[in-house]
């Protein structure tokens, strides 16, 4: 299965893509640019000015999540209409995404006065959002050596990067703190077994035939 047509930048698409998508944008961008800041304000030692953000911060993810999922159904029959099957089945990676980032985005909020735990929840929010964005990076050099029509052939194209950075926070905080916080130990395999669920869903034929009547398409 050739996916790198489903990865390709939306401003190919024609015709142009609806407001929906560049609302999604400047909100994803947005989040990235918010979760910077909050990590140099801590750095800083700005609690304070931190916690007023956060409050922000709240809103963004939530609208986050509602549009994230607006768009990703919308776009998939925006492309299926136009001749492109491929987001029919991509469409299940952002789907999950969205279950995951608002799962540690809400338990990040619950810990928001433990900051070890809340911190490490956010990281861990954040890193879900970033398959896309890795797919684009080393999708294409990835599939040259594991494929991309298994499941696992699947996963490390799409996913192998954000493996990387979890374990890499893992093991500087057994490095530094010569112990793995119970955020990692829950919070990691929780992402992988979504990941491999997602690869296995897009890998398995039954999926478009059931993706077309979600997005109610024939």
């Amino acid at each position: 299965m050739d996916l790198c047509r489903v990865l390709a930048p939306t401003w190919q698409a024609q015709p142009w893509p609806p407001l929906a998508v560049h609302i999604h944008a400047v909100l994803f961008y947005g989040w990235m640019a918010f979760f910077l800041v909050q990590i140099w304000l801590i750095r800083t030692k700005d609690l304070k000015t931190h916690l007023k953000l956060g409050l922000g911060g709240i809103g963004l993810g939530a609208a986050m999540t509602v549009i994230g999922t607006y768009m990703t159904l919308y776009m998939a029959k925006f492309h299926y209409l136009n001749g492109e099957s491929r987001q029919l089945e991509f469409m299940i990676v952002p789907l999950s995404d969205m279950v995951s980032f608002p799962i540690f985005f809400v338990a990040a909020i619950a810990f928001r006065k433990t900051g070890a735990t809340h911190k490490r929840l956010m990281l861990l929010a954040t890193t879900v959002l970033l398959g896309a964005g890795c797919g684009r990076f080393m999708g294409r050099p990835l599939s040259k050596v594991f494929g991309d029509d298994t499941i696992f052939g699947f996963w490390f194209r799409l996913y192998l990067m954000q493996f990387l950075m979890m374990m890499g926070a893992m093991i500087y905080g057994l490095a530094t703190r010569h112990v793995i916080h119970p955020a990692y130990l829950m919070g990691v395999p929780f992402v992988l077994a979504d990941q491999l669920f997602t690869a296995y869903v897009i890998t398995n034929p039954a999926w478009p035939s059931f993706a077309k009547n979600l997005i109610g398409v024939s």
